[in-house]
């Protein structure tokens, strides 16, 4: 930076200044959005609570996790709970909750920090792709 003359040093901290300011005002709105979604964990039962609530019919709905083995269910009375199940979820457990009328569904992973690094490389790459426009229409208006 010895040949750089003091108006180019300014210029290029402004731009230094601008690429962080918009690198900072980026990252925490998707981090805190990821953050707010993220919901308590439902309260654990037993096994035998499970059962006694199927039989009772307080069941609404169930969602099998297969990779936790258990079982997250929705009760009549609004409630969520989770069940861990000894073994993974199978066909004869879905058919027995479709038969007491238990809408069943299979909850996939979520994606979110996913999302959240697809977008921090997108701003980055936005703020790389401004820089270099801007240094190359600088360069050019320099040369004439």
């Amino acid at each position: 930076m010895s040949g750089l003359t003091a108006m180019v040093r300014v210029r290029l901290a402004w731009l230094a200044l601008w690429v962080a300011a918009l690198l900072a005002a980026a990252l925490p709105a998707g981090v805190a959005s990821a953050a707010s979604n993220q919901a308590k964990p439902a309260p654990r039962e037993s096994l035998h609570e499970y059962e006694q609530q199927l039989a009772n019919n307080e069941i609404r709905a169930a969602s099998f996790r297969i990779k936790a083995q258990s079982l997250e269910l929705t009760l009549k009375d609004g409630r969520h709970v989770s069940v861990r199940l000894s073994s993974p979820p199978n066909e004869e457990l879905r058919a027995e909750l479709q038969a007491h009328g238990v809408t069943v569904s299979k909850r996939s992973p979520s994606h979110k920090r996913r999302y959240i690094l697809g977008a921090v490389v997108v701003v980055l790459l936005l703020a790389i792709g401004g820089f270099l426009l801007y240094r190359r229409k600088r360069m050019a208006r320099e040369e004439y």
